[in-house]
């Protein structure tokens, strides 16, 4: 999976950034660019790698409502699930700052100054949401 991250909770060089999970070889990363001329140079940041658990098999990326980053670990010890030697787990992180608590707040889409604050939010489902919601408002 990959995603470009549009929240603030994480730490600034990774804002704006594409972030991608790799299950071969156990990692989620970022790809920080910046200016090189005129073009782009991208660097390799590591968000996430497993030495030790082997069986990490990050296969998709997405931001939380709240800015966080969650990961989905396919759990497997093969790539790409062709012997599904696992059937039983497979795991979600939730990767942000320590302090950080997972507060859901409720969007208001039924007023157009809800469903503006929902175009806002990092999550797409979200911003999905709003966007429909604005759509359905337009006559008022």
């Amino acid at each position: 999976g990959i995603c470009v991250y549009e929240g603030s909770l994480l730490p600034k060089k990774y804002q704006g950034e594409i972030i991608h999970s790799d299950a071969g070889p156990n990692v989620v990363r970022a790809y920080p660019v910046k200016k090189d001329g005129a073009g782009y140079e991208a660097e390799i940041a590591n968000i996430i790698t497993s030495e030790q658990d082997k069986w990490f098999r990050p296969s998709d990326v997405c931001i939380a409502p709240d800015g966080s980053l969650f990961v989905a670990d396919w759990y497997d010890p093969g790539v790409g699930g062709h012997r599904i030697g696992d059937q039983e787990r497979g795991r979600i992180f939730r990767i942000a700052p320590a302090e950080a608590k997972y507060v859901f707040d409720k969007l208001d889409l039924s007023t157009i100054e809800g469903a503006i604050e929902g175009i806002k939010n990092p999550n797409l489902a979200r911003r999905y949401l709003a966007w429909n919601a604005l759509h359905a408002l337009q006559e008022q």
